[in-house]
């Protein structure tokens, strides 16, 4: 039995192969190649595709990055130029609110899109922001109360002085009537008499009010040099956060360079309020102050050198 079945499978491996088995061996080698590649080739295609998504959202980040740093960039230097130009500036409490509205809210923006040392460094600078805008405005208010007080006086001063003109007219054409002797004579002098010291009061009170005035707006424009000069501080490190998030090549020395420029023009201002503090210089210093600020090139060389222009 065992020989026989020895015999047999010899026999079976000696028989032809039918040449339609070859070709379905070819053929389906050929699909297995066929399947293999196809399987490639959408690992391929989704690959590719994956690619193009990512590098696609990343283009999109970037410019989600570009659309929100560069306007809190720019809201930073217009903040600092806000609070040190405040005091020149006849802001009603509407106008104010949409300017501190916009620049914060440019600067809020960064919360969205921005690392953690970003969002903490121009968060930082908001804050810095909101406080010295809330100062000014609290020191501005005594001076439009007192501004307002003055107009009154003026007002006041204004219907004495042609009352008195009309007593002084009435004076005249009485003296030159010659009705001296008369009561009236008396009567319009005394009149006169103690109009003139009315007037002489308010003036008075009026000199007052412009030397307690011209104290207020000198304290308020040392105020807002301060204020300037710190947002100037805190908006070094935030402009450096900003060019990392773009990653933007900067040369530190450089921006430091222009950064101190700024921060030393703003100490200049403040040592020069704080030592001159008579109404007089007050109101030069201010003016000066003011005057610098708008020279100064700083808003514009910062803004140059993080664009990378």
């Amino acid at each position: 039995m065992e020989g026989f079945n020895a015999s047999g499978i010899q026999s079976l491996s000696e028989l032809p192969v039918p040449v339609e088995w070859l070709y379905v061996g070819v053929a389906i080698t050929l699909l297995l190649v066929a399947m293999v590649s196809i399987r490639w080739s959408l690992r391929a295609r989704q690959i590719l595709a994956e690619e193009n998504r990512a590098r696609d959202a990343e283009q999109r980040s970037q410019q989600l990055k570009r659309d929100v740093f560069l306007p809190a960039a720019e809201a930073m230097a217009r903040a600092q130029d806000f609070l040190g130009k405040f005091p020149g500036k006849n802001w009603t409490k509407e106008e104010g609110s949409v300017v501190v509205d916009y620049l914060n809210g440019a600067l809020g923006k960064v919360n969205v899109v921005g690392g953690e040392h970003a969002i903490r460094t121009t968060m930082a600078v908001a804050t810095e922001f909101s406080m010295g805008y809330m100062t000014l405005t609290t020191r501005q208010r005594p001076i439009w109360d007192l501004e307002q007080e003055v107009e009154g006086v003026d007002s006041k001063i204004s219907h004495m002085a042609y009352e008195r003109d009309q007593l002084l007219a009435q004076i005249t054409r009485v003296a030159g009537e010659g009705m001296q002797e008369q009561g009236i004579w008396n009567d319009l002098n005394l009149r006169f008499d103690r109009l003139q010291r009315q007037i002489t009061g308010a003036l008075d009170e009026r000199t007052r009010m412009m030397r307690e005035r011209n104290r207020l707006k000198h304290e308020l424009a040392l105020e807002a040099a301060k204020s300037s000069l710190k947002l100037a501080k805190l908006t070094i490190p935030a402009y450096l956060a900003i060019r990392d998030e773009l990653d933007s090549p900067i040369d530190d020395d450089e921006y430091r360079i222009l950064a101190h420029s700024s921060i030393d023009e703003l100490e200049e201002a403040v040592r020069r309020l704080s030592t001159k503090n008579t109404p007089a210089a007050a109101k030069k210093s201010s003016e000066h102050a003011t005057r610098k600020q708008e020279e100064a090139p700083h808003e514009r060389n910062l803004r140059m050198v993080l664009k990378g222009d």
